[in-house]
């Protein structure tokens, strides 16, 4: 007798839930895409304990039949697929037919549904594999799936389980990426008993991402958008600024399925580059609609891997996306000031000396705010210099003490300071501050600097609309002062590009230095990086 035998259609579940099933956000992930393939424009969603407990998915979606509510729980059993070649041609989410019965045999599943044009609902309870009976009931139209003690009759799988808050936090992720998928589609998320998200529909994603990421990264988000042929290229790439340690910020959606794709995510890393510090991620949030038949999806049983038929055309197509969309963008990070932190410092009686910004980069009063700077580096002397009390002469702390040899030149008193306010960014240096023993008064009615004209007549200016207020720190860098704010400033990289600038002239003009023989050099130049 041969060894070789069939297995059984209870095994072949409980193998397929292997891979299907992982934790209870896979069966949130697979009950969401049923809903979304039947047309439903509200799905609620409810988890006790993350779901090992309970999960319950309601949708007003189609309903299943009658007739077909046994087969929606055989393996192998969809309605979205009829032949070999509807692979190659899929539209829908799901199509493997395998997850409602890998589900169903590793929990009590309880399944309630009715279609628009019947006049009762149907309902049918399935408790490790086995189905029982077909029988009416009273619901509106959709479909009600409840999913209890999962992995219930496969203890091991159940131990492997992380904790309730950890498995919570799974389905919520599982959760915004079905949301920012489907932006059009009424969500709501309830855990606990409390309800977590209630997300209307929407027209565009921006929204809900600053639900699931917060109004800072919604804000700083730049719209993309490319159509080549038939592949069609939209979504949102954050500022630099807004870069993560890990990938988890980057959102990729083929056909509205979240997909991770490694060449995808190098051409994102490789739009980003020169822009983010080593180790840091960027966050984007893509969509990519192309025909079925140029994405396979039938890579993986989660349907998270996919292959696209001409991957080098759509690394470009993102690529010179992303990198135009920052050539036309000012990328300058800004720092933003906190209104209620500047409010907090007037006393209740007291109001604020001028009126608000007109911006929110916009400092109140750009003079005061360089008064508190600037007092930071003031010398402490007393507050009356007529009443300076010497040092405790030697001795004062037991017995005689020998002064050092440097000590007979040291002045007597010490030199009167100024009754003009400390002022770092003063235009006379450190050696005529020196040279005169005192601080000098400020140089205009705001202690601003006045710098001349350049020799060639025009104004001395750093970038265009670079203020000329600036001082340098580290001897690396420039902080000059802008209408917004202040920007810093490369030093090394601002002389790079004068250079090439420069060049850059010398060449278009056909002036470009000549060797000792009659012939001209070549001269090359390149562009510095963008720091």
């Amino acid at each position: 007798m041969g060894i070789i035998r069939q297995l059984s259609a209870a095994v072949i579940n409980q193998i397929a839930a292997g891979e299907v099933v992982e934790r209870p956000a896979s069966v949130v992930k697979e009950l969401l895409e049923n809903a979304i393939d039947a047309g439903a424009s509200r799905i609620d969603v409810a988890v006790e304990r993350g779901g090992k407990d309970l999960i319950r998915i309601a949708d007003n979606g189609r309903g299943i039949g009658v007739d077909d509510l046994p087969l929606a729980f055989m393996p192998h059993a969809t309605s979205k697929l009829a032949e070999a070649e509807d692979l190659f041609r899929i539209a829908t989410l799901g199509f493997r037919g395998e997850a409602l019965a890998a589900i169903a045999e590793v929990s009590k599943v309880r399944c309630q549904t009715r279609q628009a044009d019947s006049p009762e609902g149907s309902e049918i309870s399935i408790d490790a594999g086995i189905a029982s009976p077909i029988r009416s009931c009273g619901c509106p139209p959709g479909t009600v799936f409840e999913v209890r003690n999962l992995f219930a009759n496969t203890p091991v799988r159940r131990t492997f389980l992380k904790s309730d808050s950890t498995e919570a936090g799974h389905v919520a992720e599982m959760f915004s990426r079905v949301a920012l998928a489907h932006p059009t589609i009424h969500l709501t998320f309830r855990s606990a008993g409390k309800l977590v998200h209630d997300l209307p529909a929407v027209t565009g994603i921006n929204e809900r991402i600053a639900v699931f990421f917060g109004r800072e990264l919604a804000d700083s988000l730049l719209w993309i958008e490319s159509q080549v042929d038939d592949i069609h290229l939209w979504g949102y790439v954050a500022h630099p600024s807004q870069s993560r340690s890990t990938a988890k910020g980057q959102f990729l959606f083929v056909g509205g399925r979240y997909v991770r794709d490694r060449s995808l995510a190098h051409a994102l890393a490789e739009a980003y580059r020169g822009l983010l510090m080593v180790g840091r991620s960027p966050v984007a949030f893509l969509h990519l609609d192309l025909p079925p038949d140029q994405v396979d999806v039938n890579v993986h049983p989660t349907k998270v891997e996919v292959r696209f038929r001409d991957g080098q055309r759509i690394y470009s197509q993102l690529l010179a996306t992303v990198r135009q969309t920052f050539l036309a963008s000012d990328l300058h990070s800004r720092l933003q000031a906190n209104a209620e932190a500047a409010s907090a410092t007037y006393s209740a009686s007291e109001t604020p000396p001028r009126s608000e910004p007109t911006s929110r980069f916009q400092l109140a009063e750009p003079s005061q705010a360089r008064q508190e700077v600037a007092n930071w580096f003031a010398p402490s002397t007393p507050s009356n210099p007529g009443q300076f009390k010497a040092f405790p002469s030697p001795g004062y702390a037991g017995g005689p003490v020998s002064l050092p040899s440097w000590a007979p030149a040291l002045p007597s008193t010490p030199p009167q300071a100024s009754e003009t306010p400390f002022d770092e960014f003063n235009d006379l240096s450190a050696s005529e501050h020196a040279s005169t023993g005192a601080i000098p008064p400020p140089a205009g009615p705001e202690g601003e600097r006045e710098l001349e004209p350049s020799v060639g007549g025009g104004e001395l200016s750093l970038l265009p609309g670079v203020p000329l207020k600036a001082f340098q720190v580290h001897d690396s860098y420039l902080v000059a002062e802008t209408d917004d704010g202040m920007m810093v400033i490369d030093q090394h990289a601002l002389h790079e590009r004068i250079l090439y600038e420069e060049l850059k002239r010398r060449v278009e003009r056909g002036g470009s230095n000549r060797s000792g023989s009659s012939s001209p050099s070549r001269s090359t130049s390149r562009a510095p990086r963008r720091r």
